[in-house]
């Protein structure tokens, strides 16, 4: 595996804090509270895989992540999203998704499908592209609930992507989503 530098893996994990959010792309900054789906909906990464482990939120913006957890060894980070409303959810799910993609440049090898998780409409989109000037591999997927749109992120180095994306679908497995 290639080596990764200290430098690159901090300015991506807080770039992927901060804007690796397809519902604040679309949906805008409103107070967190009316955004943020109200409790932990998701299992700690880490209990799923030790590699992983929880980056601390710094920024209180509506902007951030819910959480987001980074794996040094596999050059990889997971990223839970939601964005909830009192009322029925406008936004479409291949909205979110097109949000995601269009950070990514020289994508390739691009796989897209809808399908269902917890009962819910869902969009995944996987392949490979250049993220923060390296090349990457991603899974993203965004499932809609009547009241918020989740997004989660995997993006991963090439060689550790088959490893990480195992932990990725077992997370996002465990979501308990409203």
């Amino acid at each position: 595996m290639k080596p990764i530098s200290r430098h690159f893996f901090s300015a991506f994990s807080k770039f992927l804090l901060i804007s690796l959010t397809g519902c604040s792309v679309l949906i805008g900054q409103v107070k967190p509270v009316e955004e943020k789906s109200k409790a932990h909906y998701w299992k700690d990464a880490s209990l799923i895989d030790p590699r992983f482990q929880l980056i601390p939120q710094t920024v209180e913006a509506g902007g951030a992540s819910d959480a987001a957890w980074q794996s040094k060894p596999l050059e990889a980070v997971i990223s839970v999203n939601s964005s909830c409303r009192a009322q029925a959810f406008p936004t479409e799910i291949e909205e979110v998704s097109q949000s995601l993609l269009a950070q990514w440049s020289a994508v390739k090898d691009l796989t897209q499908r809808h399908t269902s998780q917890a009962g819910f409409s869902a969009h995944v989109s996987s392949g490979r592209g250049v993220y923060l000037d390296q090349e990457r591999k991603f899974e993203n997927w965004v499932i809609k609930s009547p009241s918020c749109i989740y997004d989660i992120v995997l993006i991963s180095s090439i060689e550790g992507h088959e490893s990480a994306l195992k932990t990725f679908l077992t997370f996002k497995d465990t979501l308990n989503l409203r």
